[in-house]
């Protein structure tokens, strides 16, 4: 297959959550992960679609579809920590098909310590180290800070 082919179902994204408990009580991520993603509620999404070669920045309450669309038409998912939090939110808010096979890229996965496991208990790939950067934590920013990337993630102010 070529890489054009790939590359034309594929999208990068991101996605920012808030969670409340049934009682309206916030739930922290740190501290209850598992209750974080059951509860959390996607406020925007990002998206690169490389098709397109377009970015996407939509607010969920007005864009609801747009998003699904963008999800349901590319197979190849690619993220941050993607696979086991954000594609997992985007389906329990009805934004992503889950019925789709998908193939997921989690650059956290790829280029973090693999002195770390996913949930399933694989190892991360190490891949960061392979490429002579040494990252303090398995977090986006340090990541970015390291590999010296111009845009880098911050903090939004909704």
């Amino acid at each position: 297959m070529k890489i054009d082919t790939l590359l034309n179902n594929a999208i990068v994204f991101d996605i920012e959550t808030y969670a409340k408990d049934a009682n309206g009580k916030e739930i922290n991520i740190k501290t209850d992960f598992e209750k974080c993603l059951q509860f959390a509620l996607v406020k925007w999404v990002g998206i690169y679609s490389f098709r397109e070669n377009k970015e996407y920045y939509l607010e969920v309450s007005k864009d609801r579809e747009k998003i699904k669309e963008l999800m349901d038409a590319n197979y190849i998912l690619i993220g941050f920590n993607s696979a086991e939090f954000d594609y997992p939110i985007m389906v329990n808010n009805g934004l992503a098909n889950p019925s789709i096979k998908r193939n997921h890229v989690d650059c956290m996965k790829i280029l973090g310590a693999n002195s770390f496991r996913d949930k399933n208990g694989y190892k991360y790939k190490g891949r960061g180290g392979l490429m002579g950067y040494s990252f303090k934590r398995n977090s986006l920013k340090c990541m970015a800070e390291a590999m010296k990337l111009e845009v880098q993630k911050g903090d939004i102010d909704y």
